[in-house]
């Protein structure tokens, strides 16, 4: 019974740290956690062209033609814009052939030549240029991502197994990813039991305004018939327990951070049917840590996570968790030196042989985790 429990404590939480833990598993790394985001740039993957690149001199900028198909080109080493490449036609037209961006603007500047209404056809090359400059930050990559999500989930879905995860934004900088979202729907119906696990949505941001703070945030859904797991008997011992756990929680914190933590946990409901038996539980907590008041022995730079709060609520049907936090762009997490968030995608991106199946290695272990406990059979009264 203690293993069935562990599966379905693993089921819950690694769904909440799924996406990032999947990617870093194909570093050889730990999971890093929400919070944990690089400020190191990689430019494996251009969403433009660098001007300099282009020798592109100063003059009149026209609109970017690169929504006309142009291809993002990579170039190592370099700090690559985030937006497509914009300039004088004449200047890009002098970029040796070997470019990729070299034979599109020549067949742009064809259409243009050969038209009998070239002042049309340039207008009409200037709208499209625009519409994509105005696209999203990302939706390129955004794309490749979702598209090598679902080559990895293809093998999971099946007559008993429905499984689902997209990435809903990303953001980049020259530093860090700015914006992240997910969301994951996974369905494993069994012959005892069926469960159904909805993060809508996982969300991370980090606004690039000065002195704003990373921030997460998980909205988690887990669908199952506790009553087919576990007894009554079993269910009712939840409430005491939850006392516990609160008790156990405000001890930890204010001995470990002293006057720094700042503390709340609170029961929110206890529902009963007429015999007595517990039919709900909700359970709220929050804390918050004063980085400047920490105890001795200490550093800010130790601490990943300021503040943060969790809202759960378990009934008979299944268990529903609301959490966030607030991160601390001052911790090792984030320094220049150390791996996280935007190089984890940038791999993933790559479709990396080893990388795509160790992702799949992640996700078929939660996939039998969840077929064991669709079929558990509760035995005896």
């Amino acid at each position: 019974m203690n293993q069935l429990r562990i599966q379905a404590t693993a089921i819950a939480f690694a769904s909440l740290f799924a996406g990032e833990a999947a990617a870093q598993a194909s570093l050889g790394r730990a999971p890093l956690g929400l919070g944990r985001v690089p400020v190191v740039h990689v430019p494996s993957l251009a969403l433009g062209v660098p001007a300099a690149a282009l020798g592109q001199t100063a003059g009149p900028a026209l609109p970017s033609l690169a929504g006309l198909g142009a291809p993002a080109v990579s170039l190592p080493g370099a700090v690559v814009p985030a937006a497509p490449w914009s300039g004088p036609i004449s200047a890009a037209i002098d970029v040796p052939g070997a470019n990729p961006v070299h034979g599109f603007l020549h067949r742009a500047v064809e259409r243009i030549e050969t038209s009998r209404e070239p002042g049309r056809e340039l207008n009409a090359l200037f709208d499209a240029g625009q519409a994509h400059a105005a696209r999203p930050l990302g939706e390129d990559k955004l794309k490749a991502l979702n598209d090598a999500v679902v080559d990895i989930l293809r093998p999971f879905n099946n007559a008993v197994t429905d499984a689902r995860l997209q990435f809903t934004r990303i953001g980049f900088n020259d530093k860090r990813a700015t914006q992240l979202g997910v969301e994951l729907d996974y369905g494993k119906r069994g012959s005892k039991n069926e469960l159904r696990l909805k993060a809508l949505p996982v969300d991370y941001a980090y606004p690039e305004t000065p002195g704003a703070l990373p921030q997460a945030r998980a909205n988690i859904a887990i669908g199952l018939d506790l009553l087919k797991l576990l007894k009554q008997e079993e269910i009712n011992q939840l409430g005491p327990g939850a006392d516990r756990l609160i008790v156990e929680y405000l001890e930890q914190y204010r001995r470990e951070y002293g006057d720094a933590a700042t503390l709340s946990a609170e029961i929110t409901r206890k529902d009963t049917d007429a015999q007595g038996n517990l039919t709900a539980l909700g359970l709220s907590l929050g804390f918050a840590i004063d980085l400047s008041n920490l105890p001795k022995g200490k550093k800010a730079e130790n601490e990943r996570i300021t503040a943060g709060k969790v809202d759960a609520q378990i009934t008979l049907k299944g268990v529903s968790i609301d959490a966030s936090v607030t991160l601390n762009p001052n911790s090792r997490e984030f320094r220049a030196d150390q791996p996280g968030l935007k190089e984890a995608l940038e791999i993933l991106l790559a479709r990396d042989p080893e990388t795509m199946e160790g992702v799949r290695g992640f996700i078929a272990g939660l996939d039998q985790a969840a077929g064991q406990l669709v079929e558990y059979e509760r035995t005896g009264e």
